[in-house]
């Protein structure tokens, strides 16, 4: 293909970044660099493999929500593209707010905002959520989940410095491999299993303990 050609990209990326994900960790044991890129890679799997989950039902969320689950156009504006911050879609923060279980904060406020009265746009919205997913989110692994996400944020996006703790970090990144665990299809179960594997295993492992 030259290219001067079209080309639309739509071949599982979440598949991808799974695939990524394990071939990071499997290769670099004990990099703490390596655990901050995997906790990004497997975040944005995770929207991704969320999107895909919740779009066939989409039309029973509030509408807020249901822009969220819309899906782009396939052309690129350069200008659009390159410089405004995508909030438009579903991202890591409101599918861990979505799967939450009831009885937990509410950690991203966007998603409920309208005529609708809040308190019940939330209730429908996680119950929508947990019946299709299958699953709900307790607060102990919500917060794992969450440390997680402020460590890619902390790392990508604010200056530096930054103290990080490594325990942290594999402790977050094995919370967020059961999550995909539990989002993935069956066909991206490989990947998951060889990056859960490389991370339990005693490289990881070692280099987890302090020096």
């Amino acid at each position: 293909m030259s290219f001067a050609e079209s080309h639309v990209i739509t071949d599982k990326p979440a598949q991808d970044l799974l695939e990524a994900l394990a071939t990071l960790l499997e290769g670099h044991a004990g990099s703490t660099l390596a655990l901050v890129r995997g906790l990004s890679l497997g975040q944005r799997a995770a929207e991704l493999l969320a999107i895909q989950a919740l779009g066939p039902v989409a039309a029973r969320f509030p509408a807020t929500i249901q822009e969220l689950l819309a899906p782009p156009a396939s052309g690129m504006i350069s200008v659009q593209d390159a410089f405004v911050e995508h909030r438009n879609f579903l991202r890591f923060l409101d599918l861990l707010e979505l799967s939450s279980q009831q009885d937990l904060a509410v950690i991203s406020p966007r998603l409920y905002r309208g005529w609708q009265d809040r308190k019940q746009a939330r209730r429908d919205a996680r119950d929508i959520t947990t019946r299709t997913l299958g699953f709900a989110l307790d607060a102990g692994t919500r917060d794992r989940l969450l440390l997680g996400l402020a460590i890619h944020q902390r790392l990508y996006v604010v200056p530096p410095p930054l103290d990080l703790d490594k325990h942290d970090c594999i402790e977050a990144l094995s919370s967020l491999l059961a999550l995909l665990g539990r989002l993935a299809p069956r066909g991206s179960a490989t990947h998951i299993s060889s990056a859960r594997e490389s991370l339990d295993g005693p490289a990881w492992r070692q280099a987890e303990q302090p020096s």
